[in-house]
């Protein structure tokens, strides 16, 4: 090697491990931003344009679901169309090639369209584009919309753009579902502010020097009562507010009095429960009308509405944000354990970014699993078919699945997800499937041991292959099918590599299987 081409393949190196560190501050920061945004919207067209220029796209178009004739899509936002290359503001579902994922539910990847004469790809072609990916937007099993990405200058996206991409699909699916909850949530408090300026409202005054409280028909009817011209009792076990109160607001009452004696308006919101059972959160005001000569409250005029759909609104959003700060935790930990591991078991950057990859691949093929179950978890035959599949898929015979119907949680989807890629990994350079005639086993059960707690035992078992040895220095691969999956489900991990071939075995707790849902 010459001094002008090792100093050439140091320098690339060097861009592709400075490519790595970037992409993965990218996902920190997008993720992040999306969830901390007051503008959702904004942080989301911020994130396309990011995105596109890390992947070196020359355009975006993001298209959301129409909420009024959901079997159409709208322009939300685009970029780089200068030139008077305008995008179709308004498409049919399954019309172009934005309206054809929608339809599908599935990414599209096209490389050198200037080369193609389909007609889908003909308004791609007239905006000059050579790479194309487009994905669609779903979040708990609802379509949102499509992001779409364009290269004038590239005849295809590399394999690691369209990995980030996939990576950070699931962020903007997550995002739009929040800014969906959050219109909710603002349509919800404008039908408040209506149902307050029209009169329909619930209103009652409290007497506190006759001990009596006067209820409006509205009041009667949101609170469930039935009390004879509207009168009721203030103090004692007849007082039917007292009574109506949640059991854990049920102190307030005594706050409200104190309250009125010391201002003569204050908020209120608690819950009351209906004769029905059922329960309600309330909202409103309590104003003192009059006072006594010592300046405590005679008299207090009290409006409320009910707020229970609007309640129920903001603790989803805050569920949701909830749960998007713990995946993206999650994942930005699991990103950066495999780059560290990975780093630390290769002995040069082309090594590094070449396994990265592929390990990158393999997590992103369990997050399309559980993206399109809403995170609820993913069936562990859909799992090894997902993550096996493309080992053997010029002949199926190769592997063998066999097991019940179970859905793993989303920890354990993507630690399994992992394991099994590592151990077809393994099984194509060294093990059964680098012979003709090798095979692989995957085979899950219920353990029912008498004395011991019930676990799903996972086992791989490869047959055919060259005789194996146990490995003298513990790679990652190594690390990751034994230490790293046991750790990341509170597992037991088995390996023998016998002569006849690798046996693995993981017993799984049953607290990382999802109850009561269909695989």
């Amino acid at each position: 090697m010459t001094p002008t081409s090792a100093s050439e393949e140091t320098e690339r190196s060097a861009e592709d491990l400075a490519q790595a560190k970037r992409r993965l501050i990218l996902l920190n920061e997008v993720a992040t931003g999306l969830m901390r945004s007051d503008a959702p919207r904004e942080a989301l067209k911020e994130a396309f344009v990011a995105v596109a220029r890390e992947i070196g796209a020359r355009y975006f178009l993001f298209y959301r679901v129409d909420d009024d004739e959901p079997g159409h899509l709208i322009l939300e936002a685009a970029g780089g169309l200068e030139g008077g290359v305008e995008a179709a503001s308004r498409i049919r579902i399954g019309e172009n090639t934005s309206g054809g994922v929608a339809q599908r539910r599935a990414p599209l990847i096209l490389e050198n369209v200037n080369q193609r004469d389909d007609a889908r790809s003909a308004r791609l072609r007239a905006r000059g584009v050579r790479a194309y990916a487009a994905f669609p937007l779903v979040a708990r099993d609802a379509l949102l919309g499509t992001i779409a990405f364009g290269s004038t200058t590239q005849a295809a996206f590399a394999p690691a753009d369209i990995e980030l991409l996939n990576m950070l699909v699931n962020q903007f699916s997550i995002a739009l579902d929040r800014m969906r909850l959050v219109e909710r949530l603002r349509d919800s408090e404008t039908r408040y502010r209506g149902a307050v300026i029209t009169g329909r409202i619930a209103a009652w005054e409290t007497d506190m020097v006759l001990r009596r409280r006067v209820w409006t028909e509205e009041g009667m009817d949101l609170f469930g009562l039935s009390l004879p011209n509207g009168i009721g009792v203030v103090g004692g076990e007849n007082d039917e507010f007292q009574r109506a109160l949640h059991p854990d607001d049920k102190h307030m009452m005594k706050q409200f009095h104190n309250t009125a004696d010391g201002v003569d308006s204050y908020p209120c919101d608690y819950r009351i429960v209906r004769p029905d059972g059922t329960t309600l959160w309330v909202s409103g005001r309590g104003r003192v009308v009059a006072r006594m000569p010592d300046g405590r409250a005679a008299r207090v005029a009290n409006i409320v509405v009910d707020v229970t759909e609007r309640r129920k609104a903001e603790e989803h959003v805050q569920l949701l944000m909830r749960e998007m700060s713990h995946r993206s935790k999650n994942l930005l930990a699991v990103v950066q354990a495999i780059a560290a591991r990975t780093l630390r078991n290769t002995d040069n950057l082309k090594d590094f970014e070449t396994r990265f990859a592929q390990r990158l691949r393999g997590l992103a093929a369990s997050h399309d699993l559980l993206l399109h179950r809403s995170w609820r978890g993913a069936p562990l035959t859909d799992l090894a078919r997902q993550q096996l599949g493309p080992f053997v898929e010029a002949d199926e015979s190769r592997l063998a699945l066999t097991g019940p119907e179970v859905m793993l949680t989303s920890e354990a989807t993507q630690a399994v997800g992992l394991a099994l890629h590592e151990l077809a990994t393994n099984a194509t350079k060294y093990g059964a499937w680098s012979a003709s005639t090798g095979t692989v086993a995957v085979a899950w059960d219920f353990n029912d041991q008498i004395g011991a707690a019930q676990r799903l035992r996972l086992s791989w078992v490869e047959r055919g292959g060259p005789q194996v040895t146990s490995p003298t220095r513990k790679g990652f691969g190594h690390v990751m099918i034994e230490s790293m999956v046991a750790q990341m489900v509170n597992g037991e991990v088995s390996t023998d590599f016998g002569a006849e071939g690798l046996n693995w075995t993981l017993n799984i707790p049953m607290s990382h299987l999802v109850s009561g849902e269909p695989a």
